[in-house]
């Protein structure tokens, strides 16, 4: 018999899916838990159609109450809940939530078979989830903030900028930071953030308008 595969989806990170994904979900061996944040009210209808033949082997988990990262804590419960349960499983996070990977490495030094993936396809190629290289993730930071119109005047605003898709960790945004700060790209004093782009240095003024959108350091 096929070992088990747990499908763990973060629907707040990940909720488009191909028909290369959906066909993962037909095998006989993959449980799903579809986790849902407190805003995700609507399930898209090529995911219901994909669920609904599979019912008996998918499982709803619904957020309560709304946290900084109270989803990806309530995955980490859940991999533990059944891992605990059947431990000869093996445990997919489909997200591209950065975040995630030191737990992960973790789970994997005690025995636990877990993985995060970006999208659900891989699974069936047992296919790391891609990171991007610190150089790829400069590259495309300088290019886009060149080109905004607003950029961020403070630290803070600059991280949630650079970070809006939450698929960095929050060691990925400092290396980040400091590797564009090495460049001359960006100058900080205290917590004031400028810019230096064509030999002139430019104080950032407010973050990009609603509709603007952040920085696509990665790909969808």
């Amino acid at each position: 018999m096929p070992k088990t595969k747990f499908v763990l989806i973060d629907y707040e990170n990940v909720h488009t899916f191909s028909p290369a994904d959906l066909s993962v979900l037909k095998a006989e061996e993959v449980r799903v838990k579809l986790f849902l944040g407190v805003h995700n009210k609507e399930i898209g209808v090529d995911l219901v159609d994909a669920l609904l033949p599979i019912g008996s082997r998918v499982e709803l988990v619904r957020l309560r109450t709304a946290g900084t990262n109270a989803l990806d804590l309530l995955i980490a419960f859940y991999v533990g809940k059944l891992w605990h349960e059947t431990p000869e499983s093996s445990f997919y996070i489909i997200s591209r939530d950065a975040d995630y990977n030191p737990l992960i490495k973790n789970l994997q030094a005690i025995g636990v078979d877990v993985h995060r993936r970006a999208c659900i396809a891989d699974v069936e190629k047992d296919v790391p989830a891609a990171a991007p290289s610190l150089g790829d993730l400069v590259a495309t930071a300088t290019a886009a903030l060149c080109k905004n119109l607003h950029r961020p005047s403070t630290l803070k605003t600059l991280r949630n900028l650079l970070n809006v898709k939450k698929e960095l960790s929050e060691e990925q945004v400092q290396e980040l930071i400091g590797a564009l700060t090495k460049n001359g790209v960006v100058q900080t004093a205290g917590n004031k953030v400028s810019y230096n782009f064509g030999g002139q240095l430019e104080a950032g003024d407010d973050p990009a308008p609603p509709g603007q959108g952040g920085l696509p350091l990665q790909q969808p």
